[in-house]
Order: structure tokens, then sequence, then C-alpha cells
């Protein structure tokens, strides 16, 4: 074979090499683009789950947000109740009912809607008022034919909190009643006062319970024997002895 055979022939070998090696190397990138593409079609979020739901939600304190969703069983459903045929005009509408003034649903306004809604915003609200929405069809007489019913919601009031005098719990009168509940006397109760008479010790334990949801009766009892605190001469804090 002559030497220019021979390098014909490493041309080819090298040229057949690189083209299987181009074509090793596309392959790969197909399959993951397509498996990119089954991904993408699989963490697709659904337009429709196939319920029926209608969810109100609170926006601010004068608008609220609807959305919802039925299947089409539902809505022939209540449609055939209501007296409509397949392919007759249906009036759909929301209903907005004000539960603070009516609570037996009888203060409410409607909206007209189209079959082509899924969502929708409630706005001039009324600030600290409870609200529930249906959406139905009318039928010939104007009455009401229920398709979904929301869930209640209370709107947030749209001005400053009334309540001026709030009662914050100290570091030292949250340890004064857990002392009193442990059956302990707070540092700062002096025995000697103590020993006076039993009407101090109760005056005492309610000045430390004031403001607190605690049964005095409960920490009384826990006071009631006086000859055990008379018996001591010594300043009772930390020990639980005087009140067991």
């Amino acid at each position: 074979m002559s030497k220019i055979q021979e390098v014909n022939l490493n041309q080819l070998k090298d040229k057949e090499m690189l083209t299987s090696a181009q074509s090793s190397e596309s392959a790969p990138k197909k399959n993951n683009n397509e498996i990119e593409d089954i991904n993408l079609d699989m963490n697709k979020i659904p337009d429709y789950y196939g319920d029926n739901k209608l969810v109100l939600q609170v926006k601010n304190p004068t608008t609220a947000h609807l959305y919802w969703e039925y299947t089409s069983a539902r809505i022939t459903d209540v449609c055939s109740k209501a007296g409509y045929s397949q392919g007759d005009d249906i009036p759909l509408i929301l209903r907005v009912y004000n539960l603070s003034l009516g609570r037996d649903y009888n203060v409410y306004y409607d909206i007209d809607i189209s079959e082509s809604h899924n969502s929708w915003y409630l706005n001039d609200l009324k600030s600290a008022k409870s609200y529930e929405v249906k959406l139905g069809v009318l039928d010939q007489f104007g009455n009401l034919h229920s398709v979904l019913k929301s869930n209640r919601i209370n709107m947030p009031a749209n001005q400053v909190s009334d309540i001026l005098d709030e009662e914050w719990m100290t570091v030292k009168e949250t340890m004064d009643i857990v002392y009193l509940l442990s059956g302990v006397l707070p540092a700062g109760i002096d025995v000697e006062d103590t020993m006076s008479s039993d009407d101090l010790i109760k005056k005492e334990v309610r000045q430390i319970s004031r403001g607190f949801n605690i049964d005095i009766s409960t920490l009384e009892k826990r006071l009631s024997s006086l000859e055990l605190i008379k018996g001591s001469s010594e300043r009772l804090v930390g020990s639980s002895d005087v009140f067991k």
C-alpha cells in the first residue's frame, strides 16, 4: 500500500471517529431536552382540580378576594333544577351577604358574572363586619339556586384600637405569682408582716394576683395554716414547707 493510500485511509478513519463522537454527544442533548419538556409538563400547575369550591379571603379592611371552581356536572345539575336546558343563557350571580347586619341572610347584594369568570374582587365592603358569598343561578322567578357557598370572613377594623389601658405583665409580677402558686412567699414579704392577721395575708395574695386569671380560693387554701407561719422566726423566701 502506498503512502498516499495510507494517509487517505487514516483521514477516513479519523473522519468516521469524529462523526461518531459528534453523534454520541448530540444524542444525549436531545434526550435531555425531551426529559426537560416532560418535567415541565409534570410540574405545571393545573388550571382546574375538578373541585366544587368557593374561597373568600380578606385583602384589606374594605376589600376581599374570591376564587372558585365548579365541575360541569355540578352546574348542569343546578341549572336543570332552576328550569334551564342545555344551550340556554345562564344568569350566574355572586350574592354577597353582610352577616353583621342580617344573620338570617336577608341583607345582601348581587353581582352579575359569566361562566368565563373564576375570580372576583369585592370592593367597598364595611370594615369590622362579617361576610359570606354564594355563587348561584337565578331562575325566572328571581330565586337563587346555589352552586357554591364560601367560607365566612371577618373584615379587620379600619382604625386604631379603642383599647387604651392595656395591662402589661412585668418580670417581678410573673415571679411573684409563680412563688405563690408553688407555695412560697415572694421576696419582700416578711413573716412578721404576714403574722398580723389572716386578712393581711389574703390581701397580699389578692394584690399580687390582680390582673391574672387565678383562682384566689386555691391560693388562700395554701395560706390557711397560720400556725406554721407563727412557728418560724426567719424570713421565708424559697421555702415551700410553710404552705404545704
